[in-house]
């Protein structure tokens, strides 16, 4: 069966933008089983930790869909 292939480049999330990690969550959570994403960089923004020490960064939509993604093994 064929699969999709998406890719994503210079998300840049960071705790300040939420718009970026919920619609980095919703990519991630619309691909099928077979589907595949190709990260292509800049998944975080240079600032996210080293300026933003105040935040959760697990609490970035974004970045809990990514990790959900790996605990299922993909």
């Amino acid at each position: 069966p064929p699969m999709a292939v998406y890719f994503a480049s210079d998300v840049h999330l960071r705790l300040d933008r939420p718009d970026r990690g919920r619609r980095l969550a919703r990519l991630v959570e619309s691909l099928g089983p077979d589907d595949r994403l190709v990260l292509g960089g800049d998944v975080c923004d240079f600032w996210f930790a080293a300026r933003q020490s105040r935040g959760d960064p697990t609490a970035c939509p974004g970045l809990a869909s990514l990790a959900r993604l790996a605990e299922r093994g993909r």
